[in-house]
């Protein structure tokens, strides 16, 4: 009997052993990107099928999301403790690109890592001041939604998703919400905050804009401008532009140059596909 209980604790010690030695492992590689489950067996000497057996049995989760784990706790410190750019604290935790790193933080710890931040350093969350959106775009308006791109991912995000997808019918509000890792209702909330605006009715004054441009900037018709705008024909084009605008998309084509908004919002995104 008590030869069975110094086996059974010399076990234990080796297991602890084991699981103490991973984790110094996964801590000192955590900001490496490329490290991951077969980086991690090697270095323990096991083989990837041997240490994922016992590495879950021991812990109760896969070495894999142990990884993951300990790259989030390491995003997190940064975060609650400095104003490092959040882009940076996402590639030096070990994570490849910033959508990954977001959808990852958002699922474990149920707020954007700027929301995060803000809660744990008591500050005002930035994407929480309101601009009122509208058409036709004025030069101000302009320049306060830039900057409020800028300052945040989540909606950078869902500007390259609305006009990578711009003339696509599928794009829903559910569809959108599930990309940004939301619930539609939490999406609506943080749009209309943001910029006074739901957003389906964003996605459809992205779409007048590019009509808008199209109008201007080529001489085709404009039953071909509400199609490549992504309206269901030229009647829809020229009620949703008449609203919006206050005249006719001929009317509109004849007053008007061509802006660069769109495209200078494009330029500014182009690093969130």
């Amino acid at each position: 009997m008590s030869v069975y209980k110094t086996h059974k604790n010399v076990l234990c010690e080796s297991e602890k052993t084991l699981l103490e030695e991973i984790e110094i492992a996964i801590e000192k590689h955590v900001s490496d990107p490329y490290f991951g489950v077969d980086q991690l067996a090697q270095l323990i000497n096991l083989s990837r099928s041997q240490l994922t057996r016992r590495f879950s049995r021991l812990s109760g989760t896969t070495p894999g999301k142990r990884i993951q784990q300990m790259r989030l706790s390491h995003a997190s410190e940064r975060l609650k403790n400095g104003w490092e750019p959040i882009k940076s604290v996402a590639l030096t935790s070990g994570f490849l690109n910033y959508q990954s790193f977001w959808k990852a933080f958002v699922e474990a710890f149920d707020s954007s890592p700027s929301e995060f931040r803000a809660s744990h350093q008591g500050i005002e969350v930035n994407d929480e001041r309101s601009i009122s959106w509208c058409i036709p775009l004025s030069n101000k308006l302009e320049t306060d939604v830039k900057g409020l791109v800028r300052q945040n991912q989540w909606l950078a995000h869902l500007f390259h998703i609305l006009m990578e997808r711009i003339t696509d019918p599928s794009v829903t509000l559910e569809f959108l919400a599930n990309h940004l890792c939301i619930s539609p209702s939490q999406l609506t909330r943080k749009l209309k905050m943001a910029l006074d605006i739901t957003p389906m009715k964003l996605q459809q004054h992205l779409r007048l804009l590019l009509a808008a441009d199209l109008l201007t900037g080529q001489a085709i018709p404009i039953s071909r401008v509400a199609y490549q705008s992504g309206f269901f024909d030229q009647a829809h084009l020229c009620h949703s532009f008449k609203e919006a605008f206050g005249i006719q998309p001929s009317e509109y084509r004849k007053k008007n140059t061509p802006t660069c908004f769109l495209m200078q919002l494009e330029e500014m995104i182009k690093g969130f596909k």
